[in-house]
């Protein structure tokens, strides 16, 4: 299961100031001094507790007085370098209270942490994703330039993983997220809490129908922009969405360029993909599939059921990014009414797929078959010939089904005995 965003839920905890507690400022000190004593003197054993320090998920009403700020980045550092239980809880919480201070003397710690990885670390994804998500809060609440340069810099990083997630942040602050407003005045009224209102600042008690959620939709139900995005941001995702030669930061480019309405051309229009189709947990069967870039994601399934002499019976979704159940890289089955977008909407040649990319094809969720389908050629100019047709087999056809069947499926044999230049 993919993990929520974390700038989700910092917008959420940011809608307004959180409320003054000082007992709770107090115990935050508290578990500052404590951490600064652990590393300074941690205990022997493999099995020590690393300090808790409040301020992790759903802990987001604490805040980081601003002399604190330097101290926050220098436990987190050596912190680092430790182990222990419960550390990367307390790493986590460190990063949340430095995002959440909305201060731009972190963004050079939160640039730095994108290369940060000494050894044996085994945060450094988790690290790189929270660090620019916190630039992206910091341009999503603040309007903060330096914080929007840096996030578009890392666009440009050497790590594909941090190039993708920076795109999808930039994504993020010019389309916006699907923010949940937390309705405070409604809390207040309800006769189950005993709130006292007196102790709400004036600004939080405000009617919660002024807070607005994103992001919204045109009419062609494509998201609206947040803000206008700049002319050479605009250049620089085009670059990116043709040339960059990971897929995720080409995919997630394309979808802001839509939102702009400056969708990025087709790749190779008169041209055909090669993709490798072979079921997990099934050795030595495949088959190669060869389709137009003008061909949908639906016809690639249908060629695929074709391929296999399946039964096209079932719901099915592509994840592109070979991570099942990342909605932001799905495309889901026609009749899925809930999955958007669906995959006889987007053509081959729209996803900026490379060569020798793999992505997943998910057949009947109640039985779960999962497909890897490699991208393992692209011709500029499709030869001639009827499209989507199967160019390559090897091995018989898996059962679609284990139970109820004869052994002897005549489908399945008279489907290997196809030319392999069929039409589908």
């Amino acid at each position: 299961m993919i993990d929520r965003d974390p700038l989700d839920d910092w917008i959420f905890a940011t809608q307004s100031e959180p409320l003054s507690n000082r007992q709770s400022e107090q115990s935050l000190q508290q578990d500052l001094q404590k951490l600064e004593q652990w590393i300074a003197a941690p205990p022997a054993g493999k099995r020590r507790e690393v300090p808790r320090v409040r301020g992790g998920r759903w802990e987001f009403g604490l805040r980081l007085a601003p002399g604190d700020i330097a101290r926050a980045q220098d436990l987190y550092r050596r912190l680092v370098l430790e182990s222990g239980n419960g550390k990367s809880y307390t790493e986590e919480a460190l990063l949340s209270l430095l995002a959440l201070a909305l201060d731009p003397a972190n963004i050079a710690f939160f640039v730095a942490m994108l290369d940060y990885a000494p050894p044996r670390d085994k945060q450094a994804a988790r690290r790189r994703e929270l660090a620019l998500a916190a630039l992206a809060l910091l341009v999503y609440r603040r309007d903060d330039p330096a914080a929007l340069a840096a996030l578009v810099d890392a666009t440009g990083h050497k790590h594909p993983a941090v190039r993708a997630l920076a795109v999808h942040y930039v994504r993020c602050v010019f389309v916006g997220v699907d923010e949940i407003i937390f309705d405070l005045q409604g809390l207040l009224e309800s006769p189950d809490l005993q709130l006292l209102p007196e102790l709400v600042p004036d600004d939080l008690a405000a009617d919660s129908d002024d807070q607005q959620p994103g992001p919204a939709a045109d009419a062609e139900g494509l998201p609206e922009l947040r803000r206008p995005i700049p002319p050479e941001l605009l250049a620089r995702l085009a670059t990116i969405a043709t040339g960059d030669p990971a897929f995720e930061p080409r995919f997630i480019a394309r979808q802001l360029l839509e939102a702009a309405g400056q969708p990025a051309p087709l790749d190779y229009p008169d041209g055909a993909y090669a993709f490798k189709v072979k079921l997990r947990g099934l050795a030595g069967m495949h088959r190669t599939i060869a389709a137009r870039s003008t061909d949908t994601l639906h016809d690639l399934h249908l060629a695929i059921q074709h391929a296999i002499a399946w039964d096209d019976d079932h719901l099915y979704s592509f994840f592109l990014n070979n991570k099942r159940y990342d909605q932001r890289f799905s495309f889901a089955s026609p009749w899925d009414n809930d999955s958007p977008p669906w995959a006889d909407q987007v053509l081959i040649g729209q996803l900026g797929l490379p060569l020798k990319h793999t992505f997943m094809y998910y057949f009947d969720y109640g039985d779960s078959h999962q497909f890897d389908v490699e991208v393992v050629g692209i011709e500029p100019h499709a030869a001639p010939g009827n499209y989507p047709r199967v160019v390559e087999r090897k091995g018989a056809s898996p059962k679609q089904y284990w139970y109820g069947e004869d052994e002897d499926d005549e489908d399945g044999e008279d489907t290997e005995e196809l030319d392999d230049q069929e039409a589908l």
